[in-house]
């Protein structure tokens, strides 16, 4: 699947992002949360052709306003970049994102029921994704704001979803889709610890896949950690590696 990380920030803006900001040696990339996470700098150059003085600029920029930034690197570059950042010691690589994807076009007979999110279960949701991620301190906030983009009326398609199987409400996932992109991006997705194990991710990713043949749309993708349960649950479903980011936190 070429270009996913292109494809990506085309579904995402409006969405998650902001307008990409293209400058010569990299692109500033701004979203609507304010932590490092989503706030990058792209280089589009290796490290000795990076605007390094505009690059510090916009971080210093983005910091008056409260916004943190960190860099992230695709894959071809990243060696001379972590090489770069050690002699500096000024940045720390934090993570790597894993751009895993498949192309679906039959759908299954996936395990549970697939509930959308409503008013009376957001807080539901909420609770299970702190739950199932308490490392991350932004849950409510990422939450709300899917379930708000659920209820406009964009062209891009955001859902939030409860897995229930036999009367517990087992698991919770997302979907960012656009038919005019023919693209679809798995995210927030977790099983409560009770219930691991027992095939549920796996049950709402073929859920997701489901759904997006309903929309027509057959590239479908997630942004993973290497080994990660995510990672091994995708890869176990046919879903493979089509490009890597690196972030270094400023």
């Amino acid at each position: 699947m070429k270009n996913i990380f292109e494809r990506g920030l085309n579904l995402f803006d409006g969405v998650i992002y902001d307008p990409i900001i293209k400058h010569p040696t990299f692109s500033h990339i701004k979203s609507i949360f304010c932590d490092e996470w989503y706030n990058f700098i792209v280089p589009k150059v290796s490290p000795d052709k990076l605007n390094w003085s505009e690059t510090s600029n916009v971080i210093k920029s983005q910091k008056e306003i409260g916004i943190s930034m960190s860099y992230y690197i695709p894959d071809n570059l990243s060696q001379l970049y972590k090489d770069y950042f050690t002699k500096d010691n000024k940045h720390t690589s934090t993570s790597s994102d894993y751009y895993i994807c498949k192309h679906v076009d039959a759908k299954s007979t996936p395990i549970g029921q697939l509930f959308l999110v409503d008013d009376s279960s957001l807080k539901i949701l909420i609770g299970m994704a702190k739950i199932c991620f308490p490392e991350w301190p932004n849950n409510e906030q990422y939450a709300r704001h899917m379930y708000e983009h659920q209820k406009s009326n964009s062209h891009k398609i955001v859902r939030n979803y409860l897995l229930k199987q036999d009367n517990n409400l087992v698991g919770f996932c997302g979907l960012i889709a656009s038919q005019v992109d023919n693209l679809s991006y798995f995210h927030n997705m977790g099983v409560l610890p009770e219930f691991r194990r027992k095939g549920y991710f796996t049950a709402m990713v073929e859920h997701l896949i489901n759904i997006s043949i309903e929309y027509g749309i057959s590239d479908t993708y997630g942004l993973v950690e290497n080994g990660s349960g995510s990672y091994h649950g995708l890869t176990q479903l046919g879903y493979v590696v089509e490009d890597k980011y690196h972030l270094f936190s400023t």
